[in-house]
């Protein structure tokens, strides 16, 4: 694959980084390419979702519903026919 980048800064804030690394400048673009199409969490290393045993993900999901507000169930009467369809006949 060829890729022309048509940006004189950008290629020569490229050369620049690259020379410090002892990088050509396409080497260097790929390397920041790869690094920034990899799939990486917050921390750099694998997701989650991919590595977690059922259990693991029991404990995450539990300490996620306990992270929400307890709210008071709603009463039998509010589900009721009745006063859903209030009013109506």
């Amino acid at each position: 694959m060829s890729l022309t980048i048509d940006a004189p800064y950008v290629e020569s804030k490229l050369q620049q980084e690259a020379t410090k690394r002892g990088l050509s400048t396409a080497d260097y673009a790929v390397d920041i390419l790869v690094a920034h199409l990899e799939p990486q969490d917050n921390q750099g290393t694998t997701p989650f979702f991919s590595t977690a045993t059922s259990e693991q993900w029991n404990k995450e999901f539990d300490a996620w519903v306990d992270s929400h507000p307890t709210r008071r169930p709603l009463p039998d009467s509010a589900l009721s026919r009745e006063s859903i369809y209030e009013g109506r006949a």
